[in-house]
């Protein structure tokens, strides 16, 4: 739900200068990093405590 707020935020403010649409797109990006990171750290460490098939 925040990803979808911050980046209807960003989108709806259309004044390129206006600092409140760069703050909603960089709070959006962090975010979105976020969540990739937090999603993907929990299948490195199962694939990295698995023995290797070919070995």
């Amino acid at each position: 739900m925040p990803m979808v707020y911050l980046g209807g935020a960003s989108l709806v403010l259309l004044d390129p200068g206006a600092d409140p649409h760069h703050l909603a797109f960089a709070r959006f990006s962090l975010v979105a990093a976020a969540v990739l990171i937090g999603s993907s750290i929990p299948h490195m460490f199962i694939a990295w405590s698995r023995p290797d098939p070919d070995g």
